[in-house]
């Protein structure tokens, strides 16, 4: 998946910083894709 490619790329840490918001539904959402 991107995100989760997204997770090694510098570009990720710049992202976090301008999409936090985004980000942090996003990672809700993967926890429930690995489950």
């Amino acid at each position: 998946m991107i995100i989760f490619l997204w997770y090694f790329s510098p570009f990720f840490v710049v992202t976090l910083e301008k999409l936090h918001p985004i980000m942090y539904i996003v990672d809700i959402l993967n926890l429930f894709i690995e489950e």
